[in-house]
Order: structure tokens, then sequence, then C-alpha cells
């Protein structure tokens, strides 16, 4: 009788151990390494449960008016960025992302694509498989009301480079 209840007892000990951490949000990361529980399964997510394309479209790549370099603040985003896209990467090894580069107005799509080009160069130089990250210059878009008024305003805010799940 003794070691019948000795073994179950070890037998119930391997299967907790065997079984599985809990993940409430179903992204691949285990409860108690997520920082970002409310990511889902289908989200690009970090070693910490975090989505890149939410920190990088989130935080914003922006450029200043006829230039393709971001801005110094958008470059913080880059280099902040790039060890969460190196673990995304490697989470998910056949994943490849787009990112969209938005030129200065109507017509300017070739900055747009420079843009987006520099993004995709600046990971690279930072050891980012670049053959995994597409680029592309989207028709140009008003994302905010373009009143004669607020012209400039509207044009700023399309400055700017957006990142996407190409295939996954």
């Amino acid at each position: 009788m003794k070691k019948s209840l000795i073994l179950a007892a070890v037998f119930s000990c391997l299967s907790l151990s065997m079984a599985h951490a809990a993940d409430s949000d179903g992204d691949g990361v285990d409860d108690s390494n997520d920082f970002c529980p409310d990511a889902t399964y289908n989200q690009a997510v970090d070693d910490y449960g975090c989505s890149i394309l939410f920190f990088v479209n989130d935080s914003g790549i922006r450029s200043f008016w006829r230039t393709v370099r971001p801005k110094d603040s958008s470059i913080e985003v880059l280099d902040s960025a790039t060890e969460s896209l190196g673990q995304v990467m490697r989470r998910y090894p056949t994943m490849q992302f787009t990112l969209s580069g938005y030129g200065d107005g109507p017509g300017d799509r070739r900055r747009g694509l420079q843009r987006a080009e520099f993004v995709r160069n600046h990971w690279a130089a930072q050891g980012i498989d670049s053959s995994r990250i597409f680029v592309e210059s989207p028709p140009y878009t008003e994302v905010i009301d373009c009143s004669q008024d607020r012209i400039e305003r509207c044009r700023e805010r399309n400055r700017r480079v957006e990142m996407s799940i190409r295939q996954y």
C-alpha cells in the first residue's frame, strides 16, 4: 500500500512538472514571462510577448520634409526595436515583413521608398536579416483632414514608415 501511494505521488509530481505553463493570450509566451498579456497569437511577438508591429507603428518612424533619414526620435525607436525584431525573426523563422514608406505629398513615392530602404538598411547594419524585410511605397494617403489651413500638418503625418507582416 505504501509503495502504491509513493508511486502515485511521484507520478503526480512528474505530470505537474511536465505540464505547460499557462499562456492566456495564446501568443506562445508563458504568462510568467509575458510583459504584454493582451497580445494575440497572430501578432509577431518577441520573447517577452510584445508585438513588434505595435511598437514600431505606434511609436512612429517619422521624417522631416524632403529628407530620407528619420528624425532622431525615430532613430531611437529603430534602435529600441532592433532586439525585439531579432527575437521575433528567430521565433518565426519563415516570417517576412513589409516596410511601407510614404512620401511628402501626392506623387512623391520615390522618397517614400527611400525612407523604407533607410529603415531596412539601418536594421541590417545592426545584424537583422534584411532579406526577410521588403520595402514598398504605397500611394499617398490623407491620414487626417487636409483642409487648406492644415495641409502641412497633414503631410507631416504622412511622412512615415510603417511595418506589417508580409508572410507568416
